[in-house]
């Protein structure tokens, strides 16, 4: 299997790491809390069979660091670091470089949270996370790619916008969040929070978003601590020791569930797209990895519950799927979404 397909399942395992670790069950697994060569802390959790280790940093982050208005700042600035080259290497010569060493990578970013992600055989692994650290520390910024990669995230938007199942979570999310800057983050809408931000903003935002003092790391697969702690000390060299971002973060937005049905009606449409929001109770360390687990079993796999039923044993849907998403810890929302034929929806 290739790295790039090993990718999501073994960045999947390394965030286990992080919700099993604050949940009873964390006493049954095999998650060590360690520390690198460097004084980094990471968790890390051996999987014996595995030819690859992924690691994942997080970095705690959040819209305060984002000029008003230009939400879009941090997406377009993390595409450019993967994609539009880093350390004097061009976009195509960074691809090669990871393909040469069998090793993916990517950088991703949400409202509240970054992520870095790197899954490496372990003999190209240290040099799989300095190419990482590279995209991460030196990104060229290239005033060209910007616009490029701007053309393209929003020519994908708008072909996105055409469908019931973007415009079904484009209501949701306005109806629970109203019209603020989390809502605009998410949804990028209006088209302006990518269109008005400039290289100069993602510069600013670059410097304050990645440092060594608030990177949260987990790792899991085959190398050993001693290996995986070096691939980790590699992959944040010279980072910024400490952060420039505000002391005070931007504060989330209140969410309101109005108990409203709202029908956005496309008779055109051969698909018809429902989802279902509702308040669920706020976040807790010790619930994390139940609420893995359970949103797994009803509705996040082709075994699950609500596809068994719906697609499987009725053939009524296309897809559906169970999310829980938290906006601080005081708020989380549930979610049940799926694709239906129109014709078979009553049912």
């Amino acid at each position: 299997m290739k790295a790039t397909s090993l990718l999501k399942a073994l960045s999947l395992a390394a965030l286990t790491c992080v919700a099993v670790l604050k949940a009873e069950a964390a006493e049954r697994l095999p998650v060590e809390a360690l520390t690198s060569p460097n004084g980094t802390a990471y968790w890390f959790m051996p999987v014996e069979k595995a030819k690859r280790t992924a690691v994942m940093v997080a970095w705690p982050s959040d819209l305060s660091i984002v000029p008003a208005g230009k939400e879009g700042a941090a997406l377009l600035a993390t595409q450019l670091m993967m994609h539009g080259g880093a350390g004097g290497l061009g976009p195509d010569e960074v691809a090669a470089a990871f393909n040469d060493l069998d090793a993916g990578a990517r950088i991703i970013a949400l409202p509240h949270e970054l992520r870095a992600f790197l899954v490496a055989p372990g003999d190209t692994a240290l040099e799989a996370a300095g190419q990482l650290n590279t995209a991460l520390r030196d990104p060229a910024f290239d005033a060209t790619w910007l616009q490029r990669i701007r053309g393209n995230i929003l020519k994908t938007r708008q072909q996105k916008g055409m469908t019931a199942g973007h415009r079904m979570w484009a209501a949701a999310r306005t109806a629970i969040m109203g019209n603020n800057r989390y809502r605009r983050a998410l949804l990028f809408d209006p088209q302006s929070v990518l269109t008005s931000v400039t290289r100069q903003d993602i510069v600013k935002w670059h410097g304050a978003a990645f440092t060594r003092e608030n990177a949260i790391v987990v790792a899991a697969g085959g190398a050993g601590s001693e290996l995986t702690g070096q691939t980790i000390d590699r992959l944040l060299e010279k980072l910024p020791a400490r952060t420039a971002a505000p002391a005070v973060p931007a504060a989330y937005p209140r969410i309101k569930i109005p108990g409203t049905t709202i029908v956005l009606h496309d008779p055109a449409s051969p698909k018809s797209s429902v989802v279902m929001v509702g308040r669920v109770p706020p976040g807790t360390e010790e619930g994390g990895y139940k609420r893995l687990i359970a949103t797994t079993v009803l509705g996040n796999s082709p075994e699950s519950r609500l596809f068994t039923q719906l697609r499987t044993e009725l053939g009524l849907t296309y897809r559906v799927r169970v999310g829980v998403t938290d906006f601080g810890r005081a708020q989380r929302v549930m979610t049940i979404g799926g694709e239906f034929e129109a014709a078979k929806l009553d049912q």
